[in-house]
C-alpha cells in the first residue's frame, strides 16, 4: 500500500496546488507563476545546502537533462494556452499518459498488463470525448501542446532513468540539483513574463493575504515537485502521469463549487469522467498486480 499512499500523498499536494493558484487567479487578479516557482526553488536549494551534497558530473548531466524537459514543457505549456482554448488545452495535456505509454513501451520496452493499456485508452478516450466541441484551435496550437506533452512525458521517464543510471541520484538530490539548474532560467523567465508589474498592478498589492497566498503556493510547490520525483523515481512515470490526471478531475469538482467563472458543458464534464474512470481502472489493476507480486 506504499505506493496508493505515496500517490495519494502527491494528489492532495497537487490539487492543493491547483487550487491555490487558481484562488491567486480569480480572486486576487495575479498569476506569479514564475515567483512562485522561484520561491519552490530558493527553498529547496536552502534547505538542500544542509545536506553537503557533493555532485558529480554524470550527476548533474542526468539533472540538467531533467531541468531541460521542465523548461520545455513550462515554455511549451505557456506558448500552447495562447493559441488552444482552455478546454482543448486541457484534453490535450490529457493526451501526455499516452505519450508516456508509447515512449515507455517502444523505447524501453516497458511490459504493461492489460488492466494498464485499458486505463491509459479510457484516458486518452476521455480526453478526446471533453475536447469535442471545442476544435476551434488551429494546427500550430495542436502542434505547440503536443511538444509540451512530449516534455512532460520526457521528463516524468528522465527521472526515473536517470536514477536507474545513476544510483546515488536520490529523489530529494535529483530535486536539489534540478533546482539548481532552474534557478537561473526561472529568474529571466519571471522578468519576461513581467510579473512584478502585474503584482504590482494587483488591486490587492497592499494586502498581506496576496503575498502570503504567493509564499504558500511556494511551499506547496516544493512538496508537489518532491513527491512528483519520488512517484516517478519509486512507482512509475505512468502511475505518476495517471495520478495527475485524477488530481485534474478533483480539481475541476472543486472548481464547479468554488469558482464562478467554471462553465463546462456535458461532453466536456463527461470525457473529464471517462478519463477519470480510466485513471480508476489503471490504479486497481496496479494494487493488484503488486498484490500477486508481493504474494
Amino acid at each position: 500500500m506504499k505506493d496508493i499512499h505515496l500517490c495519494a500523498l502527491y494528489g492532495i499536494a497537487a490539487t492543493m496546488m491547483n487550487i491555490t493558484s487558481k484562488t491567486l487567479i480569480a480572486n486576487y487578479s495575479v498569476n506569479p507563476s514564475f515567483i512562485i516557482l522561484l520561491i519552490q526553488h530558493i527553498i529547496i536549494v536552502i534547505y538542500g545546502l544542509t545536506k553537503h551534497y557533493i555532485i558529480s558530473w554524470s550527476e548533474a548531466q542526468e539533472c540538467i537533462l531533467i531541468s531541460l524537459y521542465s523548461l520545455g514543457n513550462i515554455v511549451f505549456g505557456g506558448i500552447g494556452m495562447r493559441y488552444v482554448n482552455l478546454p482543448m488545452y486541457i484534453t490535450l495535456r490529457k493526451l501526455c499518459t499516452a505519450e508516456i505509454f508509447i515512449i515507455d513501451t517502444i523505447f524501453y520496452k516497458q511490459p504493461y498488463k492489460y488492466s494498464c493499456v485499458i486505463g491509459v485508452a479510457g484516458i486518452s478516450l476521455g480526453a478526446l470525448i471533453a475536447g469535442y466541441n471545442d476544435l476551434t484551435s488551429d494546427a500550430f496550437g495542436f502542434i505547440i501542446v503536443f511538444l509540451a506533452n512530449l516534455m512532460n512525458a520526457l521528463l516524468l521517464l528522465q527521472i526515473r532513468y536517470a536514477k536507474e543510471r545513476v544510483f546515488s541520484l536520490k529523489s530529494f538530490k535529483q530535486v536539489y540539483i534540478c533546482s539548481l539548474i532552474s534557478i537561473p532560467y526561472t529568474i529571466i523567465l519571471y522578468f519576461t513574463a513581467e510579473e512584478y508589474v502585474s503584482v504590482g498592478l494587483s488591486p490587492y498589492s497592499h494586502t498581506w493575504e496576496l503575498y502570503f497566498a504567493i509564499v504558500f503556493a511556494g511551499v506547496l510547490g516544493v512538496f508537489c515537485n518532491f513527491l512528483l520525483f519520488k512517484c516517478a523515481n519509486e512507482i512509475s512515470p505512468m502511475a505518476t502521469s495517471v495520478t495527475g490526471n485524477a488530481k485534474d478531475f478533483i480539481s475541476m469538482l472543486i472548481g464547479l463549487v468554488a469558482f464562478k467563472d467554471v462553465n463546462p458543458n456535458f461532453l466536456f464534464m463527461f470525457g473529464i469522467f471517462v478519463s477519470f474512470l480510466g485513471a480508476m481502472i489503471y490504479s486497481v489493476g496496479k494494487v493488484v498486480n503488486n498484490k500477486k507480486i508481493s504474494v
